[in-house]
């Protein structure tokens, strides 16, 4: 499915959820046919959902993005500070042979940094774990974040082709202007991942708070929700934080 399906499909559905709630704040039956509002729900929702877990999933949990679609390699990138202070670093890869660069995130099997900017604690390293090879990237740029904003902050950084050994680079190299220029990055995926996380986060907490029937039915329809509610949240605030990077 193409990038440009999927923004339909989440809009459409936030627009949908936005109606919803309207509709349950100010209780009116804007929509008096149940059968209609019924078809509305199963027509848009459920495309919606699946969407949803087909896209969140392997973003989540690389084990299962690597296994739906195995990398030619796992490229790993060290990042050591040898500074007194914290130090922030953005990761940045264009795809195989193209002009397309994107932000490039950590595949480790446990990582809860879901955005493509590294904070490196002082005198201490940062490994990352990144897909590379001819369906991903062949040059991966390290990026020391000198701001609040990619557009207007001084650029600095390093491009490496990939796959390649381990990559290790230290933070005080970023101390003078280096040859890699500033590139365009293509943010269509983290905007998409917004717009997702946001309709999932205000979507499951209409669920949950409509939630009826039986004792048990409701307290496993409470716990699933909430998990998802929790993770979409998460999702939607770490999304964020990487437009605002990036469109401030």
């Amino acid at each position: 499915m193409y990038l440009e399906n999927y923004f339909y499909i989440f809009s459409v559905a936030l627009v949908f959820y936005v109606f919803l709630w309207l509709r349950k704040i100010f209780r009116k039956e804007w929509i008096v046919s149940s059968a209609f509002l019924w078809t509305l729900k199963i027509s848009i929702l459920v495309p919606f959902w699946a969407a949803y877990f087909y896209v969140i999933i392997p973003f989540v949990f690389p084990y299962v993005e690597n296994y739906i679609n195995p990398p030619d390699n796992i490229q790993q990138i060290i990042i050591e500070n040898t500074e007194n202070t914290e130090q922030k670093f953005l990761l940045i890869g264009r795809k195989f042979k193209s002009d397309i660069w994107e932000p490039v995130y950590d595949k480790s099997p446990i990582s809860l940094n879901k955005m493509p900017i590294f904070s490196v604690k002082k005198n201490d390293a940062y490994q990352i774990n990144t897909r590379s090879g001819l369906k991903d990237y062949d040059i991966i740029g390290v990026v020391k974040l000198l701001g609040f904003s990619y557009k207007s902050d001084p650029f600095i950084g390093y491009a490496f082709a990939v796959p390649s050994i381990p990559i290790k680079i230290y933070s005080h190299e970023f101390w003078h202007k280096t040859k890699f220029e500033k590139v365009k990055v293509d943010i269509k995926k983290e905007i998409l991942l917004f717009i997702l996380s946001l309709t999932a986060t205000l979507g499951i907490l209409f669920h949950l708070i409509s939630t009826k029937g039986k004792l048990i039915l409701r307290i496993i329809l409470y716990i699933v929700f909430s998990l998802i509610l929790a993770l979409s949240a998460y999702l939607t605030i770490q999304t964020a934080s990487t437009l605002v990077y990036f469109l401030r």
